[in-house]
């Protein structure tokens, strides 16, 4: 009986794209992942310190006049 040889192959191992591609696409997500985060969580801070500043915390109201 003859043996049949399978080599097999990674997912993320194509031979057809760059070996370059994955680092570049994984940097790529944790930029746009981190700059969104960011973003979002600014963003909230400084709804929240506009409403206290609203409800008469004065040291919200200080934060927003700088």
């Amino acid at each position: 009986m003859k043996q049949i040889r399978y080599q097999s192959t990674k997912l993320y191992n194509d031979p057809g794209s760059p070996r370059w591609f994955a680092p570049a696409f994984t940097t790529f997500l944790f930029v746009l992942f981190g700059g969104a985060l960011f973003v979002s969580l600014t963003g909230t801070l400084d709804q929240m310190t506009e409403r206290d500043c609203r409800l008469g915390v004065q040291a919200a109201c200080e934060q927003l006049n700088k």
